[in-house]
């Protein structure tokens, strides 16, 4: 008589862990996009501040957090691929804070789109919530 060999069955718990590489791919070239709006945004600023005689001190700082947003982006998409709970949380929260900073100014058409971009991350990086483990 032959044994039936045991197929190993995974459990809810590692299922629930596997991770869509394709989702992960989607989110972190969203974040790259989002990130490389925000710089080309940054240089706009810049130069049409500059162009206003604006005061370099107000053109310096307004182009400084426009760069930190972007360099927040850029960073939450090279982390994005690790599984670590921090980096599912600071991924989320970059987007969060964007839509707020966002919401400040949508009657222009930059804002529009990095506002649904913002939402796409977000939709993403909640289907992705249960792919991260709890104990890191």
């Amino acid at each position: 008589m032959m044994s039936k060999k045991s197929r190993k069955t995974n459990s809810p718990k590692s299922r629930s862990r596997k991770v869509d590489p394709f989702k992960k791919s989607t989110t972190q070239a969203l974040f790259f996009l989002n990130a490389i709006l925000w710089l080309l945004y940054a240089f706009y600023i810049i130069l049409d501040m500059s162009a206003v005689k604006n005061n370099g001190a107000i053109v310096a700082s307004v182009g400084f957090f426009v760069i930190v947003n972007a360099i927040a982006m850029l960073a939450a998409g090279i982390l994005i691929m690790r599984q670590q709970k921090w980096v599912y949380y600071f991924a989320l929260g970059v987007p969060l804070l964007n839509i707020f900073l966002t919401l400040t100014n949508l009657t222009d058409f930059f804002f529009m789109l990095a506002l649904i971009l913002d939402l796409l991350i977000l939709w993403i990086l909640f289907s992705l919530r249960k792919s991260y483990p709890s104990n890191s």
